[in-house]
């Protein structure tokens, strides 16, 4: 579980391969380290541009870095902790307990969006302006410390993949609780 916090949340394949199970084969690790991360940012731009497609079709990938690195800045001031971990043979799987410090992403959203939606709503922004303007707003508000919440507890279901390879079946089980979206 720490170690696909490390590849995900951190984007530190180096600590990934240290706190993987299997250390027999760290060339296989290391590379499922890597996707890991690197899937991660690609499901955080996808989803960040398709909340903004129907505003305009002209996101550069510049901008999708621009604004998931900063993401990634804020992710990198959170906090977790592995607290416990149980085996339920009722669903063959493991439920890991993880403490987690995020911040809320919600409320960082709401804070750039507001005055721009007021300027849009008056006429003064046109779309492509809105979403200019919110990307260079959110990846601004992103590179600037972020307040985390109190820590919050997770469950996080965990199967066995193998001999020394566990996969966690839903990863918004933790993701959703670094950045919080309420």
């Amino acid at each position: 579980m720490g170690a696909l916090i490390q590849a995900t949340v951190y984007q530190n394949t180096d600590q990934f391969v240290a706190k993987h199970p299997n250390q027999e084969d760290k060339k296989q690790v290391k590379e499922k380290g890597e996707f890991q991360k690197s899937s991660f940012v690609e499901f955080f731009e996808t989803n960040f541009e398709g909340a903004l497609s129907s505003l305009s079709s002209n996101i550069t990938d510049e901008q999708l870095n621009e604004v998931s690195s900063a993401f990634l800045k804020a992710l990198s001031s959170t906090k977790y902790k592995i607290k416990d971990a149980a085996y339920r043979a009722e669903d063959d799987a493991y439920v890991v307990q993880v403490e987690i410090q995020g911040f809320n992403g919600a409320s960082i959203l709401a804070e750039v969006m507001t005055p721009l939606a007021e300027k849009y709503q008056a006429g003064e922004l046109s779309n492509e302006q809105l979403v200019n303007e919110l990307i260079n707003g959110v990846a601004k508000r992103y590179r600037e410390p972020v307040e985390l919440l109190p820590t919050k507890t997770v469950p996080v279901h965990v199967v066995r993949n193998g001999e020394k390879d566990y996969e966690v079946l839903t990863q918004d089980e933790y993701l959703l609780t670094f950045a919080q979206q309420s």
